[in-house]
């Protein structure tokens, strides 16, 4: 309710309140029927002023009517005064008419021309009645001038109070319609998305937003779904126990996820990927959520396709690299064998001496490629310092760093894990060893180890300032027969592509990560190596 509006109906309390307060205490000075004929005097005004205030005023339709209808009854209540005009003496009509001004009067002409009708009686009554004042009579001026000037007054409030009243109806009406123009775009817009939407209120659990994808995917019907308890629609319950459980109680973010879903219309078998949000207000109440989904079953089938077909050409690449490096080791062992048959003694045990080697660089591809195929056991025990480790990593490759020669340098906190030592000291060595060969044509190279402690767990580190990792090599570094050395590589630097790929095993059997990336401090390389502190297999507890 407006302050116009609230005024005027508070001016109109204010008069029967004033009206009830002087019938009372004109009744109170006499006896107790004298007390009566002020209530009965001032009745028709109380009562009429409570219709207007209460019943009229808040109905639209009757407003309208007001103004000719109280009109009406007020001419019809002069005349009865004026015929029998013994009944009320000026003082007891003056209140009577008041009464009648303030109820009536619904506009300003229409306050005016009621005035005009309850001054003009009252004088007639007044001067003509059977006291007969004189029209110059100060109270007699007064009182007309109040009958006067009351309903105009009230007329200019209630047409305020009316005029504001339409312009918030119309703006009513205008949010109303523009209210439905957006909620027939939005309907538009769900229905022109290739995503079903659907949105679960979530105390009724009703379905209030269901689009015409999730339709086409879903195959029920939006009148079988729309406006109805999610938990009982027919041909939608494997979809709803699929997603909603799975929101229970989560937090703000969104939860993705797919499943299998046979469409009850057809028996189709679907692959569903979907999302789910909460459905909040402004004070961040949740009241629903909000579902939308996808048939993902052309894109699972080719994601498996692409993955069978990555495995097919990651098994090539391996046959190719064993093929590669046999290649080159049986070649030299058959050359020297014919330069041994043919040669002096001497040539012949320098041949002989080639051909061991090739024959012993071969079966040590071979174990790297047993121990990768089937993972070597690991043996962990508590409390392994991994600082000792590095120690003893670094002891092994002394000669190796001294004939780069690579300048160390060691960041190293004493951090205990449960581990095999034997293992983690072999990746330790891969990768010292490869930081050492990526850096070694530098004019000073630089290989940094650093070790500190990792939440629950340690942090190992191996960075140097070489070349780095392209970023097309980075997702393949960790692959079998992968290198930039060796006969794979074309590089003179010795490897065989299986040493990452061998760490890596060694890495996750022990429960941990190892990474790749650029070092930020020395531009090369960065291998950091994650291991928790006591691992979650129980073979290695």
């Amino acid at each position: 309710m407006s302050p116009r509006q609230t005024f005027a109906i508070s001016f109109r309390c204010a008069i029967l309140v004033f009206l009830l307060m002087l019938a009372l205490r004109e009744g109170s000075e006499g006896d107790s029927v004298s007390a009566v004929s002020p209530l009965l005097t001032y009745a028709p005004s109380l009562l009429f002023m409570l219709v207007v205030i209460f019943v009229i005023e808040a109905r639209q339709t009757m407003r309208a009517w007001t103004g000719v209808a109280w009109a009406g009854v007020y001419a019809g209540a002069a005349l009865a005064l004026l015929a029998s005009p013994l009944v009320y003496e000026p003082g007891e009509l003056t209140f009577f008419l008041f009464g009648f001004s303030v109820a009536t009067a619904r506009d300003w002409w229409g306050g005016i021309l009621i005035g005009l009708m309850g001054s003009g009686g009252y004088l007639l009554v007044a001067r003509y009645g059977m006291w007969a004042y004189p029209l110059s009579d100060p109270q007699i001026l007064a009182r007309a001038g109040v009958l006067l000037a009351t309903p105009t007054f009230t007329g200019h409030l209630s047409r305020l109070a009316d005029r504001e009243r339409e312009e918030r109806a119309e703006q009513t009406a205008e949010l109303r319609a523009e209210l439905g123009t957006l909620g027939h775009h939005l309907r538009r817009v769900l229905d022109s998305v290739s995503s079903g939407v659907l949105v679960v209120e979530t105390l009724s659990g009703t379905v209030t937003t269901y689009n015409s994808a999730a339709e086409r995917i879903l195959g029920v019907a939006a009148h079988r779904v729309l406006g109805r308890e999610a938990a009982g629609i027919e041909g939608l319950q494997a979809f709803l126990t699929a997603v909603l459980p799975s929101v229970e109680g989560s937090a703000r973010e969104l939860e993705r996820a797919d499943f299998a879903f046979t469409r009850a219309s057809d028996g189709a078998q679907l692959r569903i990927g979907y999302g789910v949000s909460p459905l909040e207000d402004l004070g961040g109440r949740r009241l629903g959520w909000i579902v939308v989904f996808q048939d993902v079953t052309l894109i699972r089938d080719y994601e498996a396709r692409m993955t069978r077909q990555e495995q097919l050409a990651a098994v090539g690449r391996l046959v190719s690299g064993i093929a590669h490096e046999f290649g080159n080791l049986l070649g030299g062992a058959r050359g020297h064998a014919e330069l041994a048959l043919s040669g002096d003694l001497a040539e012949k045990d320098e041949a002989l001496e080639v051909i061991r080697g090739s024959l012993t660089r071969a079966l040590e591809t071979v174990e790297h490629l047993l121990r990768f195929a089937r993972g070597t056991p690991v043996h962990a025990l508590p409390g392994v310092d991994l600082a000792q480790v590095i120690d003893q990593a670094l002891l092994l490759l002394k000669p190796t760093l001294a004939s780069a020669p690579v300048e160390v340098q060691r960041e190293i906190e004493s951090v205990s894990v449960t581990a095999d030592a034997g293992q983690l000291e072999q990746v330790v060595v891969n990768l010292l060893i490869n930081a050492v060969h990526a850096c070694q044509e530098r004019p000073e190279p630089v290989v940094r180890v650093s070790l500190r402690p990792d939440g629950d767990g340690a942090l190992l580190c191996v960075e140097d300032n070489g070349p780095g990792v392209p970023f097309a090599e980075k997702e393949r570094i960790f692959q079998p027969f992968f290198t930039t050395k060796g006969a794979l590589g074309g590089s003179a630097t010795p490897g065989t592509g299986l040493g990452l790929s061998t760490s890596l095993g060694v890495v996750q059997a022990h429960g941990g990560t190892l990474d790749v990336s650029e070092s930020a401090s020395l531009g090369g390389a960065k291998f950091s190596l994650r291991l928790p502190s006591t691992s979650s297999d129980p073979d290695l507890a």
